[in-house]
């Protein structure tokens, strides 16, 4: 015949349960943090702003990047990307910091001066983008003049760029 279990084996066994439901619950739910935030930088990016909305409303961050690796901007720089200003403009407006960068030093004003995006450039300047910042040595008036952006370059010379 077999013993019965002893309370104390019973407790052992459900709090170990109790454990691992715990842990799965916290998986879960990093795994949807990461999803949704993928989705919002992604929004930023394609200049979806009622997408961009919907997300912020359901707990997307304003600064976190969708990933950790080198590639993975965060969401303001994600949004420079984008020839509209109005990504960018909720961004700031939500309180998602103008001098954020990508793990390699890439800021938005960078990104936008690369691309020409003018309008950009005339926000992040208004909101206090670092001109002076670098990335691998180059900054946003570098690349801004590297291609042909003669406009931003001025811009960016007004508003105190160094080289």
């Amino acid at each position: 015949m077999k013993k019965p279990k002893t309370v104390k084996t019973i407790l052992l066994v459900m709090g170990t349960l109790l454990v691992l439901l715990l842990c799965l619950g916290f998986v879960y739910r990093q795994s949807i943090r990461n999803y949704r935030q993928r989705l919002f930088v992604e929004a930023a990016l394609r200049g979806e702003i009622t997408r961009m909305r919907f997300l912020l409303a359901v707990g997307a961050s304003v600064d976190n990047p969708a990933c950790q690796t080198s590639m993975c901007a965060p969401p303001v720089v994600a949004a420079a990307f984008n020839r509209s200003t109005q990504p960018v403009q909720l961004l700031l407006d939500e309180g998602a910091n103008v001098n954020d960068k990508m793990p390699r030093g890439q800021t938005a004003l960078m990104v936008a001066a690369y691309h020409g995006h003018t309008d950009t450039v005339k926000l992040l300047l208004s909101k206090g983008a670092d001109v002076n910042a670098d990335f691998e040595g180059d900054t946003a008036l570098q690349w801004a003049r590297q291609n042909g952006h003669v406009d931003i370059a001025d811009l960016l010379a007004k508003a105190g760029a160094a080289r």
